[in-house]
């Protein structure tokens, strides 16, 4: 009897056990429909920021009755998030709540409209998307396969395209392009050849126009296999021009550097997978030229590999020389010393930037300032006070080829002085001229540099490098 009531008693704990595994089962592949609209929206506004017993996001919207996604995927952006980012969360309520809210506003419609072509893993990416503008990380961002592959040609420096830089702007609700300029044609590159010129607006590539995709989108259609043709459209003084463009590997130069009489000018337009080689092939070249001074220009960078800017400044100060540090979430502090046996910054500089100089950028401005207070080297800073970005973002990556970027760290420059919502202030702010019509911040930089090494031009330098 006994014997019996203990098989009873197993079979119905194994039951349980099931029925269990089939509940979580059925939430984390969660192919369900999403329920109508005026019942969800009834569901956020009744549960409000209430704490509904689940732990997870994800349970909150299935529970609103947001359904179709992976459940799975989600609850692992969540984790990277509860155990990686800097900052504090929202609540889990919270965060249900404004994830269903952004995503009843600009997706749920969308996805309507799409029917079955919105499939599981549309609806995901949808709301991972919510999920991380919800969280308040302004430099967060969720990349499917196909755009973590673009963002990774991009930033190693070398690519497969049609080779221009450009400037663009977005629709912020929708994500759609609104305009796209061409900045720079860069050298042997099929826009050059095909006769694509820096001012042009592009509006359409292939058949379909710029404003019917995300930049994401454009930079799929313009990249593709070397020795294949795109049309590309652009709209210069009011005309339209089609023109072939054929695609190329473009070796994205992010330094460049010129000499004038006895001035070097190095700029450093990013820091990406090729800026350290790129920048050492640059000081090695302008000081073979035997200048007694070099100007850095970094306006307008927006920042890019920690490892990049770091490998950058390595050259230019003495081995075991601190380059910048940060704090874990954890609290422990990693610090990253010089190990180059090089130390090829003997003569002094001047670096320029401004409002957009941000992130990595800051940081190889805020190391020359602080190197120069160690008097380690003579440096001045010329320009405007900078974005103020003292934070460091990491890329989790997952196993469908998608990623999680999140900011997960202050990292501070040698003073150890985060500049994060401050920025680095040069010691007198010099803004550009604009009624000049010329470099008023170059001009002041070579000025100052000029007074550093006690000399007058040996050219007319002026502003012309």
């Amino acid at each position: 009897m006994k014997t019996r009531n203990i098989v009873i008693i197993a079979c119905l704990l194994l039951i349980l056990v099931l029925v269990a595994a089939a509940v979580v089962v059925a939430i984390v592949s969660n192919t369900g429909e999403m329920g109508a609209r005026d019942d969800i929206i009834a569901a956020i506004e009744e549960y409000g920021t209430d704490d509904l017993g689940h732990r997870y996001v994800a349970n909150h919207l299935l529970e609103y009755g947001i359904g179709g996604f992976d459940a799975g995927k989600f609850r692992n952006v969540e984790y990277y998030f509860d155990t990686k980012y800097v900052k504090e969360l929202p609540s889990v309520p919270e965060m249900a709540k404004k994830t269903a809210e952004l995503f009843m506003e600009y997706y749920y419609d969308r996805l309507a409209e799409m029917g079955e072509a919105a499939d599981r893993e549309t609806v995901t990416t949808a709301l991972i998307t919510c999920f991380v503008e919800a969280t308040g990380d302004r430099y967060a961002v969720y990349r499917t396969p196909e755009e973590l592959s673009d963002f990774s040609d991009d930033m190693s420096g070398t690519f497969v395209g049609i080779g221009v830089s450009i400037l663009q702007t977005t629709d912020p609700i929708s994500g759609k392009i609104t305009t796209i300029e061409v900045e720079e044609v860069l050298p042997d590159s099929g826009a050059g050849d095909a006769g694509i010129l820096p001012g042009d607006f592009i509006i359409a590539v292939g058949d379909v126009p710029v404003t019917d995709m995300t930049s994401g989108e454009v930079a799929k259609a313009i990249r593709g296999e070397v020795g294949t043709k795109v049309k590309i459209t652009v709209l210069r003084g009011g005309v339209e021009l089609d023109y072939d463009c054929v695609r190329k590997i473009v070796v994205d130069r992010t330094v460049r550097y010129d000499v004038e009489g006895d001035i070097g000018y190095i700029t450093i337009t990013s820091f990406k997978g090729n800026t350290a080689s790129l920048f050492l092939e640059a000081i090695q070249a302008v000081n073979a030229e035997g200048v007694k001074g070099i100007v850095f220009d970094v306006r307008n960078n927006p920042g890019g590999y920690l490892d990049a800017v770091l490998n950058t400044l390595d050259v230019l100060v003495p081995k075991g020389t601190r380059l910048a540090s940060y704090k874990e979430t954890d609290g422990t502090e990693v610090v990253y010393n010089s190990v180059s046996d090089v130390d090829l910054l003997n003569v002094p500089v001047t670096v320029i930037c401004n409002r957009y100089t941000a992130s990595a950028g800051e940081l190889f401005t805020a190391a020359l300032r602080d190197y120069d207070a160690m008097g380690l080297v003579d440096a001045e800073i010329i320009g405007e006070t900078t974005y103020g970005k003292g934070v460091m973002q990491t890329t989790y990556p997952f196993f469908d080829g998608s990623s999680i970027t999140l900011t997960n760290a202050y990292y501070n420059p040698p003073s150890n002085v985060n500049y994060d919502g401050k920025g680095i202030e040069p010691k007198d702010e010099y803004k550009v001229d604009l009624a000049v019509g010329s470099d008023t911040q170059l001009a002041k930089a070579i000025e100052v540099l000029r007074d550093m090494i006690g000399t007058e031009p040996d050219v007319d330098d002026g502003a012309s490098i």
